[in-house]
């Protein structure tokens, strides 16, 4: 379906739809392209693409595009894009330049006007920490590295998670996270289930606009099947656990612990 000029109600094909002017919905199975208002539903197998004003949802296959403010849902088997966002994206990648109401929910979210941050601190775990966060204050992705040195040996980890932020007072937030770490011991990759897994709720104060400090107690889920070559026991990180369970060659330990330092805003 080809329209130049006004469309007043639905535009459906099986392959392909295009709009100059003001839709209602257009569905297709591949491909739905408008380059004007758009009220309503726009559903595609494959992508959307639209130039003006959306208000209703766009739903893909694969991706969708909108060059206007996207006013409702926007939610593709891979990637979306908007220039505004007054609702909510779902995709495995988000782009937008402002998100003003709402959320983007996916593995990575990066908001030109949102929440991005270098975090460098440490815990009772890995003493050393740096992990960069990108979304929207609500809800925001993170990718972590970290590293401590133990009986002579270096155990790192690189991971990922997902947070919140939540308002207490006018430079108080409350941060509440959950990331999974892959932790390597002694060598650069270890070919082998061994995960740490930790829930951390710290107390964030803004000093600057740019620059705040956080603090807070952590809660940790350690899951391994690493066997200690002389004793056949779990070479765990931390000797206070309390609660450990051996199932066959798997060792589930957990521990309480803290999480503390400094987070510095990126510019856009």
């Amino acid at each position: 379906n080809l329209c130049l000029e006004e469309v007043e109600g639905i535009q459906a094909a099986g392959f392909s739809n295009h709009s100059w002017g003001t839709t209602l919905g257009q569905f297709s199975g591949f491909l739905n392209t408008s380059l004007g208002t758009r009220t309503g539903l726009q559903a595609a197998g494959f992508a959307n693409v639209s130039t003006g004003e959306n208000k209703g949802g766009q739903f893909a296959g694969f991706a969708n595009v909108s060059l206007g403010t996207v006013t409702g849902v926007q939610a593709s088997g891979f990637v979306n894009y908007a220039k505004k966002v007054n609702g909510l994206q779902v995709g495995v990648v988000n782009v937008a330049d402002t998100i003003e109401k709402g959320v983007a929910i996916g593995f990575m979210s990066f908001v030109k006007n949102g929440y991005k941050v270098i975090q460098l601190g440490g815990n009772e775990t890995l003493y050393g920490e740096i992990s960069f966060k990108t979304g929207v204050r609500s809800f925001y992705n993170i990718v972590s590295v970290g590293a401590a040195v133990q009986d002579d040996e270096i155990k790192w980890g690189w991971g990922y998670g997902i947070g919140t932020l939540i308002p207490v007072f006018n430079k108080l937030d409350l941060s509440l996270e959950v990331v999974s770490y892959h932790i390597n011991e002694d060598r650069w990759w270890s070919n082998h289930v061994n995960m740490l897994n930790r829930a951390n709720l710290t107390a964030n104060y803004q000093f600057t606009s740019m620059l705040s400090a956080y603090a807070g107690p952590s809660w940790n889920v350690w899951v391994t099947d690493t066997r200690n070559d002389n004793s056949g026991m779990n070479p765990s990180f931390r000797d206070w656990k309390v609660f450990e369970r051996t199932n066959r060659n798997t060792v589930v330990s957990m521990y309480p612990g803290f999480a503390a330092g400094i987070r510095v805003g990126i510019n856009n």
